[in-house]
Parts: structure tokens; sequence; C-alpha cells
């Protein structure tokens, strides 16, 4: 198994990938979330979804889903955060996203999780989802040491530390594209024009 994720725009609020059809797969990532994903949702999205294995038995997952009138608006608001530790260069692959979702987006911005979900314990990908979306609603910038240094807060320290490794603000500079946006799937993307 790929550990792959799926960003899906459409009108059926319930979507798993295997049901999409190609023109609801905005794109993919591969063992994580992209930052520019996680933009688009709040606590409020963590849906249960389920599945039926090889066996015929059932199994719950969490999904995220948003009203796409709800989570672009709220990406758009997020960016300046994000920006404050990634650096402005990053805000024309930021554009470009939003744009090509905006034109594609159906009724519900959905992420498809059950890859990912498996590669953890159970019990441990749920509150880890949470901790990831909650990072939004704190200061992305933190002082510390004697010299009164920035430097990214432990919340977002966490939160960042499951799409990219680093040490430094300027690190984050450098943060590749795919990690922010994803990748593309069916459909060519924008960002990776470039």
């Amino acid at each position: 198994m790929a550990n792959r994720v799926f960003l899906l725009a459409s009108d059926r609020l319930t979507l798993s990938y295997q049901e999409a059809d190609d023109d609801e797969v905005v794109c993919a990532s591969s063992y994580m979330l992209p930052l520019y994903w996680m933009m688009l949702f709040d606590g409020d999205s963590i849906v249960e979804a389920e599945v039926v294995d090889e066996d015929g038995m059932p199994i719950s997952y969490p999904r995220l889903v948003a009203p796409a009138e709800k989570a672009l608006p709220l990406a758009r608001t997020r960016w300046s955060s994000l920006e404050s530790i990634i650096g402005e260069s990053h805000k024309r692959s930021f554009s470009q996203f939003i744009q090509y979702l905006e034109g594609r987006s159906g009724e519900f911005v959905q992420v498809e999780t059950y890859e990912l979900w498996m590669m953890y314990e159970e019990g441990e990908f749920l509150p880890l989802l949470g901790e990831m979306l909650n990072a939004f609603n704190s200061d992305p910038l933190a002082v510390r040491g004697w010299f009164k240094r920035k430097w990214v807060s432990s919340t977002w320290e966490k939160f960042l530390s499951h799409v990219i490794t680093f040490k430094t603000l300027d690190n984050l500079q450098d943060i590749e594209t795919y990690r922010l946006c994803g990748y593309s799937w069916i459909q060519p993307v924008p960002w990776e024009d470039e």
C-alpha cells in the first residue's frame, strides 16, 4: 500500500477515492497531509467514514470534509499565519492551489485519509488530526532564549514535523511544493508546470 491521501472536490458529501470520478480527484499526496490542504479544514471538519474490508467487515476511520464555500475562505484567512513561517516566496503556489481548487470545486472539499490512517496504531490518527487542525488557532511564532529570537512555536513545530524536517526558519523557506499542495494524480496541476 502506498499510503496515499487524496484531495477531492465533489457535490457528494460522502465520497471515497475508490468512488470518485476522475474529475473529482483534485490531487494526491503520499505519507502526509500537505499544509495547504490542512488550511481548508477545522476541527468540525473531521467526520467518521466507513469502508468494508476484504472480509466484509466495516472499518471506521476519520476523514476531512467541509463545504467549499467555507473551506476556501478559511484557507485564505490562514495564509498570513503560514506565510510568517514559510515565507512570501510560496505565495504563488498558494494562489495557484486556491485558484485551481476554486475552478474544480463541487459543493464539498474532502481529504480521503484511509491509507494514511492505516499507518498509525489504533487511536493515534484522530488525535493527531485534531492537533494539526488546532495549530491554526495559535500563534505560529514564539520568542525564545536570551536573545529573544523568533522561532516556530511548539504547537506549529509539532504540526510541521508531520510534513517537513527543519532546523531553522530558513529551512522552511525551501519547503518543496508537493509538501504544500500535493501532486497531480489524474489531472495536471498548475503548481507543477514550473
